[in-house]
C-alpha cells in the first residue's frame, strides 16, 4: 500500500498537541495550521478584550473542546498580579470555562518591546 506524499500528524509537547507536516524526507512544526471554530471564538474574544501581543488557544482534549491551552501577553496585565491576571482571563471567558473540563493558562505582561516570544 503506498502512502500519499505528504501526511498530517500530532505530537504532543508538554501536554499540547502541535501538528507536524511530514513531505518526503523533511519534518516541519507547525502552531499555524487552521484552528478548530472553537479556538477562533476564544482568541477572537481574548484580542477584543486584551489586545495581546501574543494569543495562542490550543485545543488539547484530543479535539472534543473540553480543555483548552491558552498563552497570551498583553500590556493590560502590566501592574497585576498572576492571579489577577489569571482573574481577568477567567472572567473574560466565563461563559466558556463553565462548559470545559480543564484550562492551562500561562499568562505574561508587555515588555513593550513588541510581539512577545512564547
Amino acid at each position: 500500500m503506498k502512502l500519499p506524499q505528504t501526511m498530517l500528524r500530532s505530537i504532543s509537547v508538554k501536554h499540547v498537541r502541535w501538528p507536524r507536516i511530514l513531505t518526503g524526507s523533511k519534518l516541519w512544526y507547525s502552531t499555524q495550521m487552521a484552528m478548530t471554530p472553537e479556538e477562533k471564538m476564544i482568541t477572537d474574544k481574548l484580542q477584543q478584550e486584551l489586545e495581546p501581543e501574543v494569543c495562542k488557544v490550543q485545543d488539547v482534549s484530543g479535539g472534543c473542546g473540553s480543555m483548552f491551552a491558552i498563552n497570551i501577553t498583553s500590556k493590560k496585565f502590566n501592574g497585576l498580579s498572576l492571579i489577577k491576571q489569571h482573574q481577568l482571563v477567567n472572567r473574560i471567558l466565563r461563559d466558556d470555562i463553565s462548559r470545559w473540563h480543564g484550562l492551562q493558562l500561562t499568562t505574561k505582561k508587555s515588555t513593550g518591546k513588541g510581539p512577545a516570544s512564547s
